[in-house]
């Protein structure tokens, strides 16, 4: 999946959660199928790796406690198993607070940290209201970049949580649906705290870790479930599909009106906007055409079973081919752009030349990063008021130069990752 496999060619740390993810779900299942002290052992490692590795991951350990506070107070998981399952992912959590100490001031934190405005943003109508917009766009975006796939499973899932009975098939995806509502839900939450924060137009690096694991229920879906059930699926699929790329649609267009301005730059959703055409801004009805046409010739090709093979094989030329086009469009210029070019070797005294230090900028909250550049200058520096270069495909090379962000259009990539 582009949306797992953009973040390993910018070295982020983006790029093992969504195997990591699909792991602990493993985990998860195999817990709830055969409770006992090394399944909760191997589901809390898990867990506790995630929160590791980024903060999203509190929202995996906060689901795997409430998974095994629920099969203990069913006395499916003795004590012995919830120690097993607690162990792990306290010494992660202590083994986090002592690395953050020792290294001390080694790391410079980017951007501002959340304050009380989180607390304000859900409390008040206003907020509150961006929160579940933007969560939602979230959601939705999920549907698109999985051709409707994403949607079919959500749909099988909720069907299945309202079924009686202790299938282990059942409490995972019920594990699943928590931990997908709650990263969406939660990191709009933590992002409404930022000060100064420019509301977004779409920002889907977050739940993008979890595209893999629906992709995959939902093509299980299309190969084991019956017909009739399987339309029934796809029919509640397209609806959320339209009704959600017309919701977006009009969220923007009545932001644009208001004068606000909606970030949407490189990170923001790189798969959507190869999908669409949307580099320079967010088309949500294109989005929801694509979804659900995908959706439908999947649906439609599932119905014979020599069409089985070809249904995977077009899955992955697509989603092969969709990396391509950002590599192209995206990460090959950017990295032109940001990386410098080496010095010579050596002098003309004979003596290896050094080239020169790059600046050290300061952020709002005080914290120093050093940028990519040695020739790039320092945002609010004297020197650095200078028009912004929106890159193209070809070589690399400016396409335009704009001096501000237009509601909805294309930020620049350093401003996005810097989240």
């Amino acid at each position: 999946m582009p949306a797992a496999v953009f973040h390993s060619t910018t070295a982020m740390t983006d790029a093992v959660l969504a195997p990591l993810l699909l792991a602990w779900l493993l985990a998860v299942h195999r817990l709830v199928e055969r409770p006992g002290p090394a399944a909760a052992a191997l589901g809390g490692v898990l867990a506790g790796a995630g929160h590791l590795v980024h903060s999203r991951g509190v929202v995996l350990v906060a689901g795997y406690a409430g998974l095994v506070l629920a099969l203990v107070a069913r006395r499916r998981l003795g004590p012995a198993g919830m120690l097993a399952a607690t162990l792990p992912v306290l010494a992660a959590a202590v083994g986090n607070e002592v690395g953050v100490r020792l290294l001390g001031d080694a790391v410079h934190l980017l951007g501002s940290p959340a304050d009380g405005n989180a607390l304000r943003a859900v409390t008040s109508g206003s907020g509150l209201a961006q929160v579940l917009a933007s969560a939602g766009t979230q959601l939705w975006y999920l549907m698109v970049v999985t051709f409707g796939l994403a949607g079919l499973a959500g749909v099988d899932a909720l069907t299945r949580l309202f079924r009686r009975g202790d299938a282990p098939a059942r409490w995972t995806f019920g594990v699943a649906l928590v931990t997908t509502v709650g990263i969406a839900v939660g990191a709009e939450v933590v992002l409404a705290g930022v000060p100064d924060r420019v509301p977004d137009a779409i920002y889907a690096r977050y739940v993008q870790m979890l595209a893999p694991f629906w992709l995959l229920v939902g093509i299980g879906l299309l190969f084991g479930t019956a017909y009739r059930t399987l339309l029934r699926r796809a029919a509640v699929t397209v609806l959320l599909l339209a009704a959600g790329g017309a919701l977006i649609h009009t969220r923007l267009a009545q932001a644009a009106a208001g004068g606000v301005e909606l970030r949407y730059g490189d990170f923001s959703a790189p798969d959507l906007a190869a999908l669409t055409d949307g580099w320079q801004r967010m088309r949500p009805l294109v989005g929801a055409a694509v979804g659900v046409a995908g959706c439908l010739l999947l649906v439609l090709a599932a119905r014979g079973r020599r069409t089985r093979m070809a249904v995977v094989a077009a899955l992955v030329v697509v989603n092969v081919a969709t990396m391509q086009v950002i590599a192209q469009r995206l990460i090959r210029p950017m990295a032109a752009a940001g990386t410098p070019r080496p010095a010579s070797p050596t002098s003309g005294s004979g003596r290896r030349s050094r080239s020169p230090s790059p600046p050290v900028c300061r952020t709002r909250s005080g914290s120093t990063s050093v940028t990519r550049s040695p020739g790039r200058r320092c945002r609010g520096s004297p020197t650095s008021r200078r028009p912004r270069r929106m890159w193209s495909s070809r070589g690399g090379r400016p396409a335009r130069t704009v001096t501000g962000t237009a509601p909805g259009t294309a930020s620049s990539a350093s401003a996005a990752i810097r989240r």
